[in-house]
């Protein structure tokens, strides 16, 4: 199977499983082995400053928000 990388998967209205449902990945990385996707929209409550640092910070009340990274492995960061 031939896919362009990197590129936008927009799940179909009809999807049932809830890990992917209503869901925007931008796949990465597509290998017999497996494929790497970063899911784009499902942010969470947890700034990003939490987890990383930025020099010069982000301004109070500019928080960015984390976004769960997909239903595979949600306890991996990339």
């Amino acid at each position: 199977m031939s896919i362009f990388k990197p590129t936008l998967l927009l799940s179909m209205p009809q999807m049932q499983d809830p890990n992917f449902a209503k869901t925007v990945v931008l796949l990465c990385d597509y290998l017999p082995e497996g494929a790497f996707g970063i899911v784009l929209n499902r942010p969470t409550e947890v700034p990003a400053s939490t987890m990383v640092q930025l020099d010069p910070p982000i301004g109070v009340g500019n928080e960015l928000p984390l976004c769960i990274g997909g239903p595979v492995q949600t306890d991996r960061g990339w």
